[in-house]
């Protein structure tokens, strides 16, 4: 979320405004007045007049931050997310496996996003690294595991595929089981 950085939005899509001061916002079919100059201005006096100490949490933020000039005052450190461990009792993999109905013999790849259709997301990119690693690897070893919502017009070729939709928290934690359990 660049939000701190711009003019009003949270994720400029390519545009790189935010850098210079968010003039002729292309993702607004109207900015009479320039609403989101006046707002990227006002936050800018705002971050001047205070010693900010910036937490980013993935490093590409933490490189538009400071792309945007947000430097002069302020520290940007990177501090990864964090994951909150889910309650409930731990199972053992196989049992993981048969309450979401995956393959037991099967090598999972996982492609999550609350939606995953999104195109910043990467599912085109997702589908050539995933096309590829078919190529090389025995594609009868490998099984996709969709975590997210998404259409189900979703198909790649040779894969076989379990969509397991947006996940309660529940889902989530017999998921990790699976990744962490033994």
């Amino acid at each position: 979320d660049l939000r701190p950085l711009t003019g009003g939005c949270h994720f400029p899509a390519g545009c790189e405004k935010f850098r210079s001061g968010c003039d002729f916002c292309p993702q607004l079919v109207r900015n009479d007045p320039p609403i989101t100059s006046h707002a990227w201005q006002a936050l800018r006096r705002a971050i001047a007049s205070v010693q900010i100490e910036w937490i980013a949490p993935s490093k590409w933020i933490r490189k538009q931050a400071l792309s945007a000039g947000l430097t002069g005052t302020t520290k940007i450190n990177h501090i990864l997310y964090g994951v909150k461990n889910l309650p409930g009792p731990s199972l053992n993999k196989k049992m993981a496996r048969s309450l979401l109905e995956i393959p037991r013999n099967k090598t999972c790849v996982l492609l999550a996003a609350s939606y995953l259709e999104e195109k910043r997301k990467g599912l085109e990119l997702a589908k050539e690294v995933l096309r590829n690693a078919g190529k090389k690897y025995t594609k009868t070893k490998l099984h996709l595991l969709v975590v997210g919502q998404i259409s189900k017009k979703f198909h790649l070729e040779g894969w076989e595929t379990s969509f397991l939709g947006p996940l309660s928290q529940k889902k989530m934690k017999i998921l990790a089981d699976i990744v962490t359990g033994k």
